[in-house]
Order: structure tokens, then C-alpha cells, then sequence
């Protein structure tokens, strides 16, 4: 018998992307590697966008810890971050305790507050694209991700855990007569560990794409044994069998 205070609802996921239009810095002492400066622009509107898309849309990007980058991948992941507006949001302690971090403050039309992110490099994008890798790793057992416990004993506990990027909030929002559970995220990365959070509570195992030119990790959560992260890729391999094309090896500058 289930307990009574267990909830069995379905649960709306959405990622409001903030309207944010990301900039490539020279970067003076590493011209190789230039920065990337969010600035949000009042004048566009925020958009939902879908977690599990944009993720999968961030995995196929060019990028890794270990790749060189080249002018092509700058321009690749800047129409990237402007699809998405914000990386992540910085903990209000830090905004107000650095005041020339060069954040920019602003209100979404749903009335949610926004800070800009200070400026990136191409290493930190590529060290985040191999991390979430190792998140979605099919032989990782118990990723650190759902190791971390969320229950503090104590006011100094519940205050590093409240700095967390994996801690969301939880709103009933009113439809057709009806509340219905919403969890919102405004910037990609909440959004993606939240997509990640929900596919483990589904039962999700992890695995990598069979085509040889994508090999992104993809969530099974029935019982049929998918083979590819799409069915783009299914289709696209079934056509090469069909046509004997030679199969293009792995390579993610390929993707």
C-alpha cells in the first residue's frame, strides 16, 4: 500500500530559457581559447524549451576536454548558448558579494529574476560537455550526481545544500481547474540535471548510440532494446546497410 504522503501526480518539467545573447571575447593571454560574455536582451522574450533536447543537442556539439578547437567550434557553440540564454544561475550570495563580476541582473516575463554569468572559456564548456559524459557513462554504477544527499541535520548543512545546482524548486501551477506539479529551470544547466534526476526516477539505464558517427549516451526506460539516440540515426544506419555506404568512424568533430 503506497504511503499517503506520496504524491502520485504527473510531474511538468520545463526549461525557461532567459533571453541572452552570448558574445566571443578575445581572449589577450590565450587567443586560442576566447571567452564567452553573456548579455541578456530586454527586448526578446523568454521560451520553454524542452531538457531532454537541449541536451541531447549539447552532446553532439563538437567539443570535448580533450579535442583542439578550432574558429568553426567558437561559432557552433555561440548559436548554441544563444538557443539556450543562460549556463547557469550564480547563488545570490556571490552576485551581491562581487559586485564587478560584470553580472547582469534582469526580469523574465513570467516575473522570474536572472543574473548574467560572468564570461567563460572554451575549456570550461568542453570540461562540462565531458562531464556530463561521465554522468550519462552506462558503466557507471551510482554517479556522484544521485549520491549526494539532500537531507541536512543542520542550518550550516542546509545552507551548502541550498547552493546546489541540483536543488529545484516545486510549484502547483493552475490548469483547467486543476494544480499540476511544475518544476521550472532557468538556465541549461539546472535543466539538464534535472532531465537527468527525472530519467533515474523513471528507471533509466544509459547507453551510447550504435551509429559510429554519434555515439551520444541516450536514457532506455522501457524494456525494448533501442539501439540509437534517435530515430534519425536508426533510419540514417538502415539506409547506409542498404546502400553499403562505408560507416564513418567515431569521431565527435564528426558529429
Amino acid at each position: 500500500m503506497a504511503h499517503a504522503n506520496i504524491l502520485d501526480a504527473p510531474l511538468h518539467c520545463r526549461f525557461l530559457a532567459a533571453p541572452v545573447r552570448w558574445e566571443i571575447v578575445e581572449n589577450p593571454r590565450d587567443p586560442e581559447n576566447p571567452f564567452f560574455r553573456p548579455r541578456l536582451a530586454r527586448e526578446m522574450k523568454a521560451k520553454s524549451i524542452d531538457p531532454w533536447k537541449v541536451r541531447a543537442s549539447f552532446l553532439r556539439l563538437p567539443i570535448g576536454p580533450d579535442l583542439p578547437f578550432t574558429e568553426s567550434d567558437s561559432r557552433i557553440l555561440l548559436n548554441f548558448l544563444n538557443e539556450v540564454g543562460l549556463w547557469e544561475q550564480p547563488p545570490y550570495w556571490e552576485v551581491f558579494d562581487l559586485p564587478k563580476a560584470e553580472y547582469q541582473e534582469g526580469v523574465l516575463d513570467s516575473g522570474h529574476l536572472v543574473y548574467g554569468h560572468p564570461k567563460k572559456d572554451f575549456r570550461f564548456f568542453g570540461d562540462a560537455h565531458g562531464h556530463l559524459e561521465w554522468l550519462m557513462d552506462p558503466d557507471s554504477r551510482s554517479p556522484a550526481l544521485v549520491r549526494r544527499g539532500n537531507h541536512p541535520k543542520s542550518l550550516a548543512e542546509a545552507e551548502l545544500i541550498a547552493g546546489r545546482d541540483d536543488i529545484f524548486s516545486l510549484t502547483f501551477q493552475w490548469r483547467k481547474g486543476t494544480p499540476m506539479p511544475t518544476v521550472t529551470t532557468l538556465s541549461f544547466w539546472e535543466a539538464v540535471l534535472l532531465s537527468l534526476h527525472i530519467d533515474y526516477v523513471k528507471g533509466a539505464v544509459f547507453r551510447v548510440c550504435a551509429r559510429p558517427d554519434c555515439g551520444i549516451p541516450y536514457p532506455v526506460i522501457n524494456r525494448h532494446k533501442r539501439k540509437y539516440c534517435s530515430q534519425y540515426c536508426g533510419h540514417l544506419e538502415s539506409l547506409r546497410r542498404k546502400r553499403g555506404t562505408l560507416v564513418p568512424t567515431i569521431s565527435k568533430k564528426g558529429r
